[in-house]
């Protein structure tokens, strides 16, 4: 591992992975069960998949200790040569039994001992839903379900809409509100994320 920047952001840069991340054990225990979303960004020359578990030592707050829980994420044909941003709801996290006292958080992937793997923006977040009743109300994202393209509408500024397949990872991304073209994503369950001037708002959006 070691600690590099691009772009003046600081980055993690593993290779030959095997299994590798972060340990935090003892005061650094890391209490995510109000958090709803685990995010990290990964980058990757030669990697077919990337893995990541998170594990929970429990209320003893010891490995191994009768009380630990773990679930790992498989993300098969993974892209190559492109920042990729993984937004995953900690509710697809099924094994994990609790969330207070997260001590790993473990990155892996094929092929073994021989991948370089590049990680950035690791954070635990709630719902990115932050606006008032009055700006829910005024947000419209239609049609839904949409086939070829989505438009949105607010009474406040947004400035960027990202697109997240079932997985957490942005499929899509748009500095537009209208017309956006959805056309070339595959048919199924999405959640649209719209931002702009310190909000953010969410919505689920079926591609038909």
């Amino acid at each position: 591992m070691t600690d590099i920047q691009i772009q003046g952001n600081d980055t993690k840069r593993y290779t030959n992975v095997n299994f590798v991340g972060i340990e935090a054990v003892g005061p650094n225990l890391i209490d995510a069960s109000d958090m709803e979303f685990f995010h990290f960004d990964a980058w990757t020359p030669n990697m077919s998949t990337v893995r990541v578990k998170l594990v929970d030592f429990g209320a003893d707050e010891n490995f191994a200790g009768g009380d630990d829980s773990e679930h790992e994420i498989v993300y098969e044909n993974a892209f190559t040569n492109a920042w990729v941003s993984y937004m995953i709801p900690m509710s697809d996290f099924v094994g994990l039994s609790a969330q207070n006292n997260l001590a790993q958080l473990i990155f892996s992937g094929l092929p073994a001992g021989e991948g370089a793997l590049y990680i950035d923006n690791v954070y635990f977040s709630k719902d990115p839903v932050a606006v008032t009743e009055e700006e829910a109300a005024s947000f419209k994202m239609f049609p839904n379900p949409a086939a070829t393209e989505l438009t949105i509408q607010a009474d406040f500024d947004l400035e960027q809409v990202v697109i997240y397949d079932v997985f957490g990872k942005v499929v899509l991304r748009s500095q537009q509100l209208s017309n956006i073209s959805i056309e070339l994503l595959p048919k199924g369950n999405y959640v649209v994320i719209a931002t702009g001037n310190e909000v953010s708002i969410s919505r689920k959006l079926v591609k038909k």
